[in-house]
């Protein structure tokens, strides 16, 4: 299954959501907004329908420093500046360049989620508020997709997302195992002080321009370079 890029500020769109839900989301927001810089740790489980079967784990993190953004999933990476956007693939060995400067970055795109959710549900326990998103199917590849939101700091603790249509699940071409994905994301060991490497956001380290063109530096001095 494709790796599922989820991002964690929110570029809300409002319009058609209870009171309720619209002032918690503006709360989450304003909450991640009042870190300048933080890091957090993240975990991506895959499961076949409701089971409990874990069929793919992988991890990854997310730091912010000021307007700059960083993601890793599992082994790919998204580099989000002002002034650049990098996706780093290391199983293609190739760094995707976009050229562009961006007047918000807004990581958890949200707004085509809330765009296309049909209905909305806020429920509550002790210590977290639960927004359940529903979907008419036929304009999303979600029936469902859950936010976990802590209620002492109103942050996101976990996003659950169920998939409309069945995938085939077998590992092996010559079976058939198909269900509904159910991709669950945990949220974690959050840092608002964290160490950043100095050269994290700095287009050098991941590329250069020889003869007009742009190649791989450093680390990535064999990779393909790919521009938009």
């Amino acid at each position: 299954m494709k790796v599922t890029l989820v991002l964690l500020f929110f570029s809300f769109a409002l319009t058609g959501l209870s009171q309720s839900v619209k002032e918690l989301l503006q709360l989450v927001d304003k909450t991640y907004q009042s870190y300048p810089v933080f890091s957090l740790q993240s975990s991506y489980n895959l499961y076949k329908g409701d089971t409990r079967e874990v069929k793919e784990n992988y991890d990854g993190e997310i730091i912010k420093n000021k307007n700059d953004f960083y993601q890793r999933v599992n082994t790919t990476s998204f580099v989000m500046t002002p002034t650049f956007n990098l996706q780093i693939s290391p199983s293609e060995k190739a760094i995707l360049l976009f050229k562009q400067t961006i007047s918000s970055l807004p990581i958890i795109n949200t707004l085509d989620l809330l765009n296309q959710c049909s209905d909305t549900k806020l429920r509550s326990s002790v210590k977290y508020f639960y927004i359940d998103f529903y979907f008419q199917t036929k304009l999303s590849e979600f029936e469902k997709v859950v936010f976990k939101i802590h209620r002492n700091s109103n942050r996101i603790s976990q996003i659950d997302y169920y998939y409309d249509t069945e995938i085939n699940f077998s590992k092996d071409p010559k079976k058939k195992e198909f269900d509904k994905p159910h991709l669950k994301i945990l949220f974690s060991n959050f840092n608002s002080s964290p160490s950043i490497e100095s050269n994290l956001f700095n287009l050098e380290s991941y590329v250069a321009q020889q003869n007009g063109k742009y190649v791989g530096s450093g680390a990535y001095k064999h990779y393909t370079i790919l521009t938009h």
